[in-house]
């Protein structure tokens, strides 16, 4: 058997070091009317690489401008991540050059 990466050896944080994906589409009936129309969501899931504790958040589409507002939902709650990993879906690629450019754009500052 394979060795653990370093990132699960060493105790951190909840969702210090955390892997990000996506899950869905759930129709939902947002309001208690019996013949209320369904949405569509979806749920963000963040589960830490190291405890497995889970934090979900609602969002209404996959679009980066989402992702990035869940993130910084997440990041209000428990802190900023030292790592996020993520697979190689549009919305994260895109999140992760406007990620970079506001760091360049701060650190030049």
């Amino acid at each position: 058997m394979g060795n653990l990466p370093s990132e699960r050896e060493n105790p951190t944080s909840p969702l210090n070091i955390a892997v990000v994906d996506f899950a869905g589409p759930f129709h939902i009936k947002p309001s208690t009317k019996r013949r209320g129309s369904l949405i569509k969501v979806y749920l963000a899931a963040f589960i830490c690489f190291v405890t497995k504790a889970m934090d979900l958040e609602v969002v209404s589409d996959l679009s980066s401008a989402e992702f990035m507002a869940c993130l910084e939902i997440l990041f209000a709650r428990r802190g900023k991540s030292a790592k996020l990993f993520s697979d190689n879906a549009t919305n994260f690629v895109e999140a992760n050059t406007e990620l970079k450019k506001l760091y360049e754009l701060l650190v030049w500052w």
